[in-house]
């Protein structure tokens, strides 16, 4: 059975889920992982209630993921999920495993593998039915910054001395994918993208307030990582339960007509970006440019993240 890295608990007397992803030491996305948060939603869409959104439909009897962690008594409906870190460390995601990206380490195959299971999840994150929130502490680079974006509610913290987030892949070399450019011009206009993503810029969480791509902002200042965490799940936690109050119907209605046509654009712009991508990976200045930060990173013991 494959490491688990994916925690579902669905608490007592609430129709919200928390997923909470632990994949020490910075949550960097693998192949794994991206598949386990993919069964995630899956298991929670499958304990919707009835829709009537014809968009929006939930999935029939699925096969669970053994590797998934899961607390829910299976009799209430899931309305809704917090996406979140359980690590012991100010860290949301670190982005994708450079790994995955490094083209000698890799193959063709693996890359359009890793890089399909990524994407889909993401569409289909994007047009969810469900309400979908991120209890972000601590830093939210690229893969983790596009996984926020694809929520309904973005909260971040304050006072973590991490509290980073933004598009960075062009300072690796690496062009931002076309679909993660729409959806954060989408959030913030296309002004701001243009500065942030050529420039391979990172925002604080209160930078990324001012413009939109963050929506609430949680002070955390001198608390234990635990006590960090459990505050900003907190307040996505109540974030949840006052949406969740209001009849589901307008709400569905408005998010497929909002997203729906942009998720099906991400998820058909795939196989394409697959193969553009791979060529990408494997230009020299790319290759060299990885390989260099790989081995800073793998020899840091004192790294930030």
């Amino acid at each position: 059975m494959s490491e688990s890295y994916v925690t579902i608990d669905v608490a007592a007397n609430t129709q919200h889920a928390v997923i909470s992803i632990n994949r020490p030491p910075v949550n960097s996305m693998n192949y794994a992982l991206w598949a386990q948060l993919s069964d995630a939603l899956t298991y929670c869409e499958s304990f919707l209630p009835p829709s009537k959104v014809p968009t929006m439909t939930r999935p029939k009897e699925i096969t669970v993921n053994p590797a998934l962690k899961i607390t829910h008594n299976k009799e209430s409906f899931i309305r809704g999920i917090i996406l979140t870190s359980s690590l012991s460390k100010n860290v949301f995601t670190a982005g994708n495993d450079l790994l995955e990206l490094y083209a000698p380490k890799s193959s063709l195959e693996q890359y359009v593998k890793f890089n399909t299971a990524q994407n889909v999840f993401l569409g289909r994150l994007l047009k969810s039915p469900l309400l979908t929130v991120a209890a972000i502490r601590g830093a939210c680079p690229a893969g983790g910054c596009v996984l926020s974006m694809c929520c309904d509610y973005r909260i971040m913290t304050t006072g973590t001395g991490s509290d980073f987030i933004g598009l960075n892949e062009v300072a690796l070399g690496i062009p931002v994918p076309t679909s993660w450019i729409r959806l954060m011009e989408h959030l913030i206009g296309g002004g701001n993208v243009t500065k942030l993503l050529t420039g391979g810029e990172l925002m604080t969480s209160i930078a990324a307030k001012e413009v939109g791509l963050v929506d609430e902002l949680v002070d955390v200042s001198g608390l234990s990582f635990k006590d960090a965490g459990e505050k900003v799940l907190g307040a996505a936690r109540k974030y949840a339960e006052k949406i969740l109050k209001m009849p589901d119907s307008g709400r569905l209605r408005t998010k497929s007509d909002m997203r729906v046509q942009m998720a099906d654009n991400w998820l058909a712009r795939v196989p394409m970006e697959c193969i553009g991508g791979w060529e990408l990976l494997n230009d020299p200045a790319v290759v060299k440019a990885l390989g260099g930060v790989i081995q800073k990173l793998s020899g840091a013991k004192n790294s930030k993240l």
